[in-house]
């Protein structure tokens, strides 16, 4: 989907019409897939009213949830990045920089906003980003990166086994996830 052609309202009200026009596809893929917009329009939501419980990533995403239809007594909020382990101080190193330091870590697609980040760092001075993750836009982020100026400022670490990652949350100062859908 297209996240840019939808509207605020577009996951309480979204029919098999409205997915058609948000995909982001020749027609000939969007005719192909008009099953599988009446399928997400009419059988799912039947189907997924007779599950037990559901899982939503943050309050915002559960409030979606709810908007669509799933019941609000059955649904949490289990952020999926959390770790208890995180923030113990064992991890953290001393940084070598006195810059306040901001931490991405997703996937590198389009629909997590990383191109955003970078926009606001480029008209922020006395902030640097570490940028974990991979993905289709690893090497235009790299691009815009350069682009924008800001190569001594941005660092990208590629892919991090999940056990690493406690050090970089522990080295950072903020976590930034600057996604276009709520998450």
């Amino acid at each position: 989907t297209n996240h840019d052609r939808m509207t605020r309202t577009c996951h309480s009200d979204c029919g098999v019409v409205e997915k058609f026009k948000h995909q982001d596809a020749s027609l000939w893929k969007k005719v192909l897939k008009l099953p599988f917009y009446a399928s997400r329009t009419h059988v799912e939501p039947k189907l997924a009213a007779r599950l037990d419980g559901y899982f939503a990533i943050s309050p915002a995403v559960e409030r979606i949830y709810t908007e669509v239809g799933f019941p609000a007594e059955k649904t949490a909020v289990i952020p999926n990045f959390y770790d208890p382990d995180f923030g113990t101080g064992e991890d953290r190193t001393v940084r070598s920089t006195d810059e306040f330091s901001v931490l991405y870590v997703g996937r590198l697609e389009r629909s997590k906003g990383v191109d955003i980040l970078l926009n606001a760092l480029a008209g922020i001075e006395g902030i640097d980003a570490r940028i974990v993750g991979d993905g289709d836009q690893f090497e235009s982020l790299r691009r815009r990166t350069a682009d924008l100026g800001l190569t001594e400022r941005v660092s990208f670490e590629g892919w991090v086994d999940n056990s690493d990652l406690p050090r970089y949350y522990c080295d950072a100062d903020l976590f930034v996830h600057p996604g276009r859908w709520p998450e």
